[in-house]
Order: structure tokens, then C-alpha cells, then sequence
């Protein structure tokens, strides 16, 4: 018979053991029993119907090189001081495609807490806003001019790193392109993908399916704290001493990520260029590109 009493004390004991690719060795418990219970947790529903319902949930979703990393520290910093957990909504990293992934959430034992999934850079589709309305969650979405979003990855990909989630490169296949050839590699590659990012996203705002509060980077330029307490206010609290000190503290030494930290950077593209960026929006006549500069 199953012995579900020890199988929640080894669970809590031997925690470690789970996290090996054998399926670890428990008296008393059959292999059939732990599949069965590993086959139950695997479904969204049953980690959505296991999660405390008076516990709020917000997610961070960003385009790429849009200032989300300055966002998303200060967000996690702040709301650190009122009890919540910062996780990413996500599985694996490097060059695989953003998704999300509810396990994380029975995984890093979030499922009585409130819990901030720090910016991930995740395409809107169906099986996103069915997991939002399952797990009740507030999403702020982040953008920025696109160009300047490109002329900034250009940069990223030139000093940092050329592993990313939007595409396949490498250093060598970089490195031998000249400045122009960068630019149109940007254009065929990433600016597609940065306007089915918008189009998906603007779709769900405009259709009021879900809660979603809307930042763009030019305004984080000029009016930070303003953005930041709109945000913590909109999850019950108030500015306070502590958010005030918390947020003067946090200026200057967070992690953010910026490299020039300025609007109109996308002017460094033709105007043939810029035309090209531009027709990727005539496949959407429903969506209003305003927000990201076009």
C-alpha cells in the first residue's frame, strides 16, 4: 500500500535526491505510485489548483534590450521587503526560446507566496494567456522604439554575448560581418520577431483579456519612480518611508544593465533600412505600432 505520510517525509528530507536523473530508491514506496503522483503534478491545472488563491502573481514581460533589466531588479528589490519570492517563468536559457513554465512554480516551492517572475522575453499565444488567466496574473509589459531596441542588440551582440532566444548566431558568423551587414542580419532576423512580439501582446491588451499594465522605455527615461510606485501601488501598497529609502538606496547601484541610456539610436539605420523595418507591420493592419516607434 502507498504510504503517502512517508512519501512527504522523504520529500522534505531528501529533497536532493529528486533533483538527480534516477529516479531515487524509497522503501515502502512503489516506482508505479511516485509515476502516478509525478504524472498528476506534470499538468498546469494541478499546480494552478494547488496554489494559495489569496497570493498575488506578477510577471515581468519585456522586448529585448528594452531597459527590462533596470525594471526588473528594482521591482524585485522592492517588493523583496514586503515577503515576496523573485523567480524566472522558465525553463533552460541560452538560445532557447523564452516560454513559460508553470513547474517552475511547484519546483522553487512558490505555491503559497507572492511571487515576482522577473522579465522574460516571451511571444504572446494562446497557451500564455490561458496560464495568465489560470494563475490570475498581472503582467507588466515592457517596450520600446523598436530600432532603438536593435541598435542596442547590435551593441549586446558585439561586446557581450551573440547567444540569444530570438535567433541562432555565433561569434565567428558575427565577426565576419561588416557594420552594414550587422544591420540587415538584425533587420531579416530580429525585427520580425519584435514585431510578432507587439502584434501578439497588443492583441491581448486591446481585447481586455487580461490584466496587463503597459511601460515604455522612454518613459522609465524621464519618469522612473513614477512607473515604480504606479507598479507596487497596483499590488496593494502604499509609498511609504520604507519604498522611498528602498528606492533611494537602489539608485545608482542596481544592476540595470544600460549601456547608452537614450532615446533615437535607432537613426543609425538608413532610410531604405527604416523602410524595411516599417512593411513588417503591413502584415497587421489590426495593430496599432505606435508604441514601439512605428
Amino acid at each position: 500500500m502507498f504510504n503517502f505520510d512517508l512519501f512527504l517525509q522523504t520529500l522534505k528530507t531528501e529533497h536532493n535526491m529528486f533533483q538527480t536523473r534516477e529516479l531515487p530508491s524509497i522503501a515502502q514506496i512503489k516506482e508505479d505510485d511516485l509515476r502516478e503522483i509525478g504524472s498528476l503534478l506534470a499538468y498546469d491545472n494541478t499546480i494552478a489548483s494547488l496554489r494559495d488563491k489569496n497570493k498575488q502573481f506578477v510577471w515581468h514581460v519585456a522586448l529585448p534590450k528594452s531597459g527590462s533589466t533596470w525594471l526588473t531588479n528594482t521591482l524585485a528589490a522592492l517588493l523583496n521587503t514586503k515577503g515576496w519570492q523573485n523567480f524566472y517563468f522558465l525553463n533552460g536559457g541560452g538560445n532557447r526560446a523564452q516560454e513559460i513554465s508553470p513547474s517552475e512554480i511547484l519546483r522553487q516551492k512558490l505555491l503559497d507566496k507572492h511571487i515576482f517572475a522577473q522579465h522574460q522575453h516571451c511571444l504572446y499565444s494562446d497557451y500564455t494567456l490561458d496560464i495568465i488567466e489560470k494563475f490570475n496574473i498581472k503582467v507588466i509589459l515592457q517596450v520600446r522604439d523598436l530600432k532603438d531596441c536593435l541598435i542596442s542588440l547590435k551593441d549586446h551582440l558585439d561586446n557581450e554575448t551573440t547567444i540569444k532566444p530570438l535567433f541562432y548566431m555565433n561569434d565567428f558568423c558575427w565577426n565576419s560581418l561588416n557594420e552594414d551587414q550587422k544591420l540587415e542580419f538584425l533587420i531579416a532576423f530580429a525585427a520580425p520577431w519584435y514585431v510578432n512580439f507587439w502584434a501578439g501582446w497588443s492583441h491581448a491588451i486591446t481585447s481586455r483579456k487580461i490584466d496587463v499594465s503597459l511601460v515604455n522605455y522612454s518613459d522609465l527615461l524621464t519618469d522612473f519612480e513614477s512607473i515604480v510606485w504606479n507598479i507596487y501601488q497596483s499590488v496593494g501598497y502604499n509609498k511609504d518611508a520604507q519604498f522611498t529609502a528602498k528606492l533611494s538606496e537602489l539608485n545608482g547601484s542596481v544592476f540595470t544593465r544600460k549601456n547608452i541610456g537614450k532615446t533615437g539610436r535607432g537613426d543609425q539605420f538608413s532610410a531604405e533600412q527604416k523602410l524595411k523595418i516599417q512593411s513588417l507591420t503591413s502584415f497587421f493592419p489590426d495593430t496599432d505600432f505606435s508604441p514601439i516607434g512605428l
